[in-house]
């Protein structure tokens, strides 16, 4: 995942308030948390990382 993509993510869960942090691209241990709520509201196992499908997902989300 090149930056600009680990950016959208973070975006992503910002917008749905998960994550409160800057969209800077990094996945550090906030983004990681954040990612596993995300995965937690959807079901599927909290790795606080990310499948392809996961993240097309989180990213198409209005």
């Amino acid at each position: 995942m090149s930056a600009a993509d680990r950016r959208q993510v973070q975006e992503a869960l910002r917008r749905l308030e998960y994550y409160r942090g800057r969209a800077d691209g990094i996945f550090g241990p906030r983004t990681h948390a954040a990612i596993r709520r995300f995965q937690q509201t959807i079901g599927a196992e909290a790795t606080g990382r990310l499948t392809a499908d996961e993240a097309n997902l989180l990213v198409s989300i209005p």
